[in-house]
């Protein structure tokens, strides 16, 4: 049997709320759920559910806040990396971003220094936030997320659904 194509869900956190950041992960978690054994899928905001009562926007301060060693800058980072690294495809989400995605774009560039597949849905004109060369030169990029999805999934071996 064929291993699972493990699969890295980027897109902005910081300046998002938790809601936010964590739907569209969710849905698309649930979607490869559909296709058992076919993947496995990586969700860099696991483990921050105590941070869903948050109202404001996720940025460094409410993880400073809690104090905790796995909230710290340096193991955020860590365990990012780590997931890229163990992951077969990065599937970013540039769709409503509204501003630039520094870690976002770190992950993309670990991910094409380790010769992984980057795929990124982002709007034909995101205003400059993420058209930049480096973006562009790493990755497969759609502009919309279902022709994106429908190209890891067919990646994957699989088919999209028609209610997806």
């Amino acid at each position: 049997m064929q291993r699972p194509l493990v699969v890295y869900l980027a897109g902005p956190i910081s300046g998002r709320k938790f809601k936010d950041a964590m739907s569209w992960r969710s849905e698309f978690t649930a979607l490869f759920d559909k296709y058992p054994g076919k993947f496995e899928v990586r969700n860099p905001m696991r483990g921050n559910e105590l941070l869903s009562h948050q109202r404001k926007v996720l940025d460094g301060d409410p993880f400073k806040r809690l104090k905790h060693p796995a909230y710290s800058d340096k193991a955020i980072r860590r365990r990012d990396k780590l997931d890229v690294k163990s992951s077969d495809v990065v599937f970013v989400n540039f769709m409503e971003a509204t501003r630039t995605s520094i870690g976002t774009c770190m992950e993309i560039a670990w991910a094409e220094d380790w010769d992984k597949l980057v795929v990124i849905a982002m709007p034909e004109d995101d205003g400059g936030l993420h058209d930049h060369a480096f973006v562009r030169d790493s990755a497969v990029i759609f502009h919309n997320l279902e022709d994106a999805l429908e190209y890891v999934l067919w990646s994957g071996g699989c088919e999209v659904p028609e209610d997806a």
